[in-house]
């Protein structure tokens, strides 16, 4: 972990390449910090390249020379004053910082010197101050790795001191647990890992028919399942896991419920059909050894953890904002695979998903919540599909 340290000095005393001053956004002296450093810089100097600038908004940073400071330049971070903490507050101080360390690091500075902002008469509670604070630079640090820079937090305080230090550690200590955790982040098919992903291509067959990849397969069982048989047919007529994707949006009669409900084990189905049929695969897949494995999709929250591979690594599995349901099924069918346990039918363990949403005094039959208008519009889309199959076949 880089350097981070607090303490107990004026924010003009550290020796460090840069200095933030804890700015309002008209960018004018104050009192406190903001007094403390146009005093020691030269108020007029500082003032007038200030003025130049004119302006700086909530949770943003801009940059002036440092004048009469030991230090180079003045970043001038402009954070939040606290009202409730609901007025988007943590995160326009999360912001000031992160774009005081962005700023820093691209005029060549590898020392930074903080105040703790917004915590003097803009009146944030200093404990969520700390938090905002260390949580940006750790966070920063966690993505910039090649830009090694030394942070440093200037307090006169015992108390606000004390629990800066309080927070680094908590953080420190976050950050050895999430650190000694082994992991195997996945995304594209052509990347890193990329044999894990759904739209890596691998020939496999489940009860008896053939697919091309696992995309195929779970947006063939989603059209199969909703009765829409123009949308199964388009699907495994194409090779490309993108059409796949597209095809299964418009497949009609989709109840999101229901699919809710039985997504999991169709996705495990073919994923458990996809390693257990192929030996590469099935061999990639155990010398995983105890891995947690992660789809580091920054846009999927469901099949994913909804964050990318480096920013996923400083933060524990638990906090992801993804569910990663690929993720756990791999690691499901991983134990599976090293157990050599049997691989269940398909559609047996779809039924039994299924029973739960089920009429109880109508055995059979499911609840149906499709609008009218969605129905109307789901028999224009069949109609549409099969004039573009149609003209597809007189192309061939």
């Amino acid at each position: 972990m880089q350097r981070r340290t607090i303490l107990k000095k004026s924010i003009t005393e550290p020796d460090t390449d840069v200095v933030v001053n804890a700015a309002n956004d008209g960018l004018w002296a104050g009192s406190g910090v903001c007094g403390a450093i146009f005093s020691a810089a030269g108020h007029k100097q500082l003032q007038a390249a200030c003025d130049k600038i004119g302006h700086c908004d909530v949770g943003s940073a801009v940059i002036t020379p440092g004048f009469n400071l030991k230090s180079k330049y003045i970043i001038h971070a402009v954070g939040p004053i606290w009202k409730d903490g609901k007025q988007n507050e943590p995160d326009l101080l999360y912001s000031a910082y992160y774009k005081s360390l962005e700023l820093a690091v691209e005029n060549d500075c590898h020392s930074i010197g903080f105040p703790l902002l917004s915590a003097g008469i803009f009146g944030y509670p200093v404990k969520d101050a700390w938090h905002q604070a260390i949580k940006a630079c750790t966070d920063f640090q966690h993505e910039h790795p090649a830009n090694v820079i030394s942070i440093v937090f200037a307090v006169l305080d015992d108390r606000i001191l004390n629990v800066g230090l309080e927070t680094i550690a908590s953080f420190d200590k976050e950050s050895e647990t999430t650190e000694s955790i082994q992991y195997t982040f996945f995304w594209h098919e052509y990347d890193e890992n990329g044999q894990f992903s759904n739209w890596y291509p691998s020939q496999f067959t489940v009860e008896g028919v053939s697919y091309k990849h696992v995309e195929q397969f779970i947006m063939a069982q989603k059209a199969k399942h909703f009765g829409d048989d123009l949308i199964y047919r388009a699907i495994m007529r194409t090779d490309d896991p993108s059409d796949c994707k597209k095809l299964g949006k418009r497949v009609t009669g989709f109840d999101s419920l229901r699919w809710d409900l039985i997504r999991y084990p169709i996705l495990r189905a073919g994923v458990r059909a996809k390693f257990g049929q192929d030996p590469k695969l099935r061999a990639l897949l155990l010398n995983t050894g105890d891995a947690i494995l992660a789809e580091a999709s920054p846009y999927d929250k469901v099949f994913g953890i909804g964050l990318d591979a480096a920013t996923a690594k400083g933060v524990a599995p638990d906090q992801w904002p993804g569910e990663n349901l690929l993720g756990k099924v791999l690691m499901e069918v991983r134990r599976e695979l090293r157990n050599k346990e049997e691989e269940e039918p398909l559609f047996s363990v779809i039924d039994e998903y299924e029973s739960s949403i089920r009429f109880v005094d109508q055995p059979g039959q499911w609840i149906d919540i499709t609008p009218p208008a969605v129905k109307k519009r789901q028999r224009k889309v069949l109609d549409e599909l099969a004039k573009e199959l149609h003209e597809d076949k007189n192309d061939e």
